[in-house]
């Protein structure tokens, strides 16, 4: 089989729109049936090398040379359309540094394509396919600050994170509220960072539930708040 390479290339609207998210995912969640397991993603597995990983993937898997850095390991293998509830993702195969087996899949949603219809597809699609989230953390809670919100999904052999991250906050993009401003000063010279270059994210990670170091390093209790818990 021959392998194809792939290169990796190097308006504040987000905050009160995603309404309605969580009743739409808790009608999702109150019908589907949780299933017994999960094994890994699509037809590989947790530990299988990178190329019986490329044989089970076939045209659709591309291998990145060089590999990408990722924390838990170098992505070796791209798959760019991989689809959940309608939503087309960039899946990234990461290898353990280590052992060289497939040790965790990420598929990662940037701007523009950041938007609260992507996000209630994906919560959708993982509620109706695996039923209620273990956990669902949502933190810090304070006005303005970044956001982090995590469903998570456990089973015996695989478990699966719905991410969702926004550092485009006032709290980050504009003035400094301890610091005196001067009124001569144009306003656009205050903002301390570009909005528009601040980071937010849709994440999707799948890896074994034994390699406790991917897990999340917080802990919360389930159900504690709807997804994806935005003002």
């Amino acid at each position: 089989m021959s392998r194809s390479k792939w290169q990796c290339p190097g308006t504040r609207w987000w905050p009160r729109v995603v309404i309605g998210f969580a009743a739409v995912v808790g009608l999702a969640v109150s019908a589907s049936a949780r299933p017994a397991g999960v094994d890994g993603w699509e037809a590989t597995r947790w530990g299988m090398g990178q190329d019986a990983a490329l044989r089970i993937l076939g045209d659709a898997a591309r291998d990145l040379d060089p590999p990408l850095a990722f924390g838990g390991g170098p992505a070796r293998l791209f798959v760019g359309e991989a689809t959940l509830g309608g939503v087309t993702l960039p899946a990234y195969l990461q290898m353990h540094p280590e052992t060289g087996g497939l040790r965790q899949v990420l598929m990662e949603l940037r701007p523009p394509r950041v938007t609260p219809r992507a996000l209630a597809d994906l919560g959708r699609y993982l509620t109706d396919r695996y039923g209620d989230p273990d956990d669902a953390c949502d933190a810090p809670r304070a006005a303005g600050a970044p956001r982090t919100v995590d469903w998570t999904w456990r089973f015996p052999t695989t478990t699966i994170h719905l991410v969702y991250l926004d550092f485009n906050t006032p709290s980050i993009a504009y003035e400094d509220p301890n610091v005196d401003r001067d009124p001569l000063t144009p306003y656009v010279e205050t903002r301390r960072n570009n909005p528009r270059f601040l980071p937010r994210r849709v994440l999707v990670r799948l890896h074994a539930t034994s390699d406790a170091d991917l897990a999340p390093r917080r802990s919360c209790a389930a159900r504690d708040v709807p997804m994806p818990g935005v003002p």
